[in-house]
């Protein structure tokens, strides 16, 4: 019993040194010159492609629209520290992402899409690997989000968009038109700022609702998030108005995942939402159809 124990706790023990050497594996590989990856869609062609170039940091991207008739070239996206080059590839190495099998297939699927991963080697060498409708998808998606905590950007485009910023919402306006109609107008609202994953950003875009002056009904907003996005923690609403530079918080309602509260002309509204990823804010500003007039 005692044989058996002490044999067990040595395979035990094999087993966490086999793990700890393979899942950290460092790249000793030939010199990489850039890191490729193409995806192509069956239903209409539509084609995306992204390199990382090792030797200058840049991060390029295309796309093909066949039917808008655009054939994008490699452009500049970004460009990160060449220090993270050693990190990135025994990253990609510890995945088993340079020695993946040349060809995936699934010849049962009838639509679906293509992809390709090219290494190209500072020596002007290739290794090339393809699929069609299969291939290790969790890998390049596990791949690519610690990319993006390393870089900021994707090298797969496989990152979830929940993952990299908060939720979108839809901004609803409704009022009453001196015919007791009821009216009510939709517009999408993107955060304009945000702390997310420890990732801040900062976007200029505001969003615009007009009001008509000579309205006195109530206006009201419901601020309602696309269905399975995150949910808020907490919830805080703000009127500013710019000529006085002020900013009032206002009450408002929750209804489940919606927000509800009542506007009025030629102010800026500000929501800051909390959820367990991180701090994000949503804003739009109002202004009166007669001052558009």
């Amino acid at each position: 019993m005692k044989k058996l124990l002490k044999l067990s706790l040595l395979a035990i023990g094999l087993l966490a040194v086999f793990c700890l050497f393979s899942c950290n594996r460092e790249y000793k590989g030939k010199e990489i010159e850039s890191i490729e990856y193409t995806t192509c869609s069956f239903m209409g062609g539509y084609t995306q492609s992204r390199r990382l170039v090792l030797s200058s940091g840049e991060i390029l991207a295309k796309e093909c629209i066949p039917w808008e008739d655009i054939d994008g070239e490699y452009a500049v996206v970004g460009t990160i520290d060449t220090d993270k080059n050693g990190e990135i590839l025994n990253m990609l190495s510890s995945l088993g992402l340079f020695s993946l099998d040349g060809e995936y297939a699934n010849y049962n699927v009838l639509d679906g899409g293509s992809w390709t991963y090219k290494i190209t080697y500072a020596d002007g060498t290739e290794k090339t690997s393809v699929g069609i409708n299969a291939g290790p998808d969790n890998l390049f998606k596990e791949a690519d989000i610690l990319f993006f905590d390393l870089t900021g950007y994707e090298l797969f485009g496989k990152v979830p968009q929940s993952y990299k910023e908060p939720p979108l919402y839809s901004l609803k306006h409704s009022y009453e038109t001196e015919n007791n109609d009821w009216c009510e107008e939709i517009v999408g609202l993107e955060p304009t700022a945000f702390n997310w994953r420890g990732r801040s950003v900062v976007k200029e875009q505001h969003k615009t609702v007009s009001i008509d002056a000579t309205e006195n009904t109530h206006h009201q907003v419901t601020l309602t998030r696309a269905q399975g996005e995150a949910f808020p923690t907490e919830v805080a609403v703000y009127a500013c108005d710019a000529t006085q530079g002020t900013q009032q918080p206002i009450e408002h309602t929750m209804l489940g995942a919606r927000v509800n509260f009542e506007i009025e002309k030629n102010k800026s509204y500000l929501i800051v939402l909390t959820f367990p990823d991180g701090t994000a804010e949503y804003r739009f500003n109002t202004v009166s159809t007669e001052a558009e007039r």
